[in-house]
């Protein structure tokens, strides 16, 4: 099963994954409703970032997905 970041501009894809190779960590931030989205432009894996921002209407099931990857999931 594939999950990943996504984009709807394909324009953007070389300049996030500029940004995210020469982080020393990084971050999404997106709302809930962006979650099991399916978008064109494929940016990274999803257990390429080191944590996620995202509101309380994240499901359980996605919850689960992303602490299972090991990635710290901030809820605001």
């Amino acid at each position: 099963e594939s999950r990943g970041l996504g984009d709807v501009y394909k324009r953007q894809v070389l300049t996030k994954k500029a940004a995210m190779s020469s982080s020393l960590s990084t971050i999404l931030v997106a709302d809930s409703s962006k979650f099991g989205l399916v978008r064109s432009a494929f940016v990274a894996p999803l257990n390429s970032v080191d944590a996620i921002v995202t509101d309380s209407g994240i499901t359980d099931e996605w919850k689960n997905i992303i602490q299972d990857m090991g990635i710290k999931l901030y809820i605001v």
